[in-house]
């Protein structure tokens, strides 16, 4: 009897070992498929996730590149102004520089133009005063000649009639004793007047000699040195003594009119009235080379011997 159960019981088991084992395989292929399926599920999502950012990177490195370049571009731009910034400076010192230049070369011009209109005041108002100064001596010349040439024709008249007989001339002398006293009292009156007059034309001289000296020196600055040796020979001809109206005359006639005999002969008067000047040494040298080109030249026509 226990025997019996205990066969029923095997049965049961291998039965239920066989179902379980078919459950098992069933339920292994399930979860195999489920495995499978969310493994290509996981790898589709991982595929899907990689192209994303696989995107995402070619996004990153595009726009990397871009904010390379645009640095790049930038810093291209950056060195490029800072040339121009250095350049600008260096124009801005250049023209700094020019700008002042013209600004001294333009004070020193009016400079120049302020000095030579005081000179030209004041030449004009030597010339002025030499003019009236002319004019005056010019009346008291003309008054001078018209009472030299009525005592003249009054002593032509006289000496005519001293020429008649002696008897006639005593009674002449006799008879005119009066209009003689008188003759001699004008004859006194026109020396004092001729004395006057050669004060007065000392001073002349004197100022006509400053005002021509003044007139070459004009002329040698503007560099009409023919004209500014005239006005020097007028000068040392009213004004002998002045040893620098010699010396200009000199200059001018051996640097720039090419005329030794005239430079020698004042550079020589120079010396002579200027014995101890400075340059003396100088001057000395100036006649010795003037006097080796003399035999080359042509006499000036300023000098007539």
């Amino acid at each position: 009897m226990r025997k019996h159960e205990k066969k029923r019981d095997y049965k049961f088991k291998f039965e239920d070992s066989v179902s379980l084992l078919v459950f098992s395989g069933v339920l292994c292929f399930a979860v195999q498929g489920f495995a499978d399926q969310k493994v290509d599920q996981l790898a589709k999502a991982e595929s899907t996730q990689l192209e994303v950012r696989q995107k995402q990177v070619m996004e990153i490195n595009k726009s990397l590149k871009n904010v390379i370049e645009e640095n790049q571009r930038l810093s291209s731009h950056n060195k490029n102004l800072e040339m121009e910034v250095a350049r600008l400076r260096n124009e801005n010192v250049s023209g700094k520089g020019l700008y002042e230049n013209l600004k001294k070369d333009h004070d020193s011009l009016n400079g120049n133009i302020s000095q030579i209109q005081q000179k030209n005041q004041i030449y004009s108002q030597e010339i002025n005063k030499l003019e009236q100064d002319i004019e005056r001596l010019q009346l008291a010349k003309n008054d001078a000649v018209k009472e030299k040439r009525r005592l003249q024709e009054e002593l032509s008249v006289a000496d005519s009639r001293r020429d008649n007989k002696t008897n006639a001339v005593f009674q002449v002398a006799s008879a005119t004793d009066k209009e003689v006293k008188d003759r001699e009292s004008k004859t006194m009156n026109i020396l004092s007047r001729i004395d006057a007059f050669a004060e007065e034309d000392e001073q002349l001289r004197m100022d006509s000699a400053r005002a021509h000296y003044n007139m070459g020196n004009i002329y040698y600055e503007k560099g009409e040195y023919e004209i500014a040796a005239r006005e020097y020979y007028q000068a040392v001809t009213l004004m002998p003594n002045d040893p620098d109206a010699h010396y200009n005359l000199a200059f001018v006639s051996a640097e720039f009119l090419n005329d030794p005999k005239t430079a020698i002969k004042h550079y020589q008067t120079y010396l002579y009235l200027a014995p101890s000047a400075q340059d003396a040494h100088v001057v000395r040298e100036k006649i010795m080379h003037e006097q080796l080109i003399l035999k080359a030249k042509v006499d000036s026509p300023l000098e007539k011997e």
